[in-house]
């Protein structure tokens, strides 16, 4: 082995034996622990945790709510946000794409057509 993977595997070994140094390393890379995405147990967060949680504004969280996009909790100042079922939810919501819309539109004209062949 080269000296440069010596030096690596010595300084790898260290960060797995001192967690304090291991954490310090993290910091100066600039490296941040995130909490995992899909929590395990029955999650509530507020508007600002689930944005933060997303990584986008408050705002469009409040427009998610508004559109009805997310499991929502409560009312007024104590709206909480079902995580597990919103992130659900997020998941499996799709805007139609163009392809979608072609096949729609393809559909209705033989639909169209069929009946004008038909008089």
């Amino acid at each position: 082995m080269s000296v440069m993977a010596n030096v690596i595997a010595l300084v790898l070994g260290e960060l797995e034996q001192d967690p304090a140094l291991c954490a310090r390393a993290r910091r100066v890379l600039g490296l941040v622990d995130r909490p995992p995405s899909v929590p395990s147990e029955r999650e509530y967060d507020t508007l600002d945790e689930f944005a933060e949680r997303l990584g986008v504004s408050k705002r469009h969280v409040a427009d998610l709510r508004a559109q009805g996009r997310l499991v929502v909790v409560g009312s007024g100042r104590s709206v909480r946000i079902d995580v597990a079922a919103s992130l659900d939810r997020l998941r499996r919501q799709t805007l139609p794409g163009p392809d979608v819309i072609d096949i729609d539109a393809r559909r209705r004209a033989r639909a169209a057509a069929s009946k004008i062949t038909r008089r």
